[in-house]
């Protein structure tokens, strides 16, 4: 049941985004409010990702 609402939270916040992404928004920070992509990160908020850097945890 938890698992439900957690997914039901989860899917409320990042309508935009795929099944499959959604979830591993959820998998990978439960906690997420809000998500950008690379490109997003790059133009719009002028901040770079170096070569081979990984995800916060």
């Amino acid at each position: 049941m938890a698992a439900s609402k957690a997914y039901k939270r989860s899917l409320a916040k990042f309508h935009d985004y795929s099944l499959n992404n959604t979830l591993l928004i959820a998998m990978q920070m439960p906690t997420a409010t809000h998500v950008a992509s690379f490109r997003s990160w790059r133009h719009d908020f002028n901040r770079h990702v170096r070569k081979c850097e990984n995800r916060n945890r």
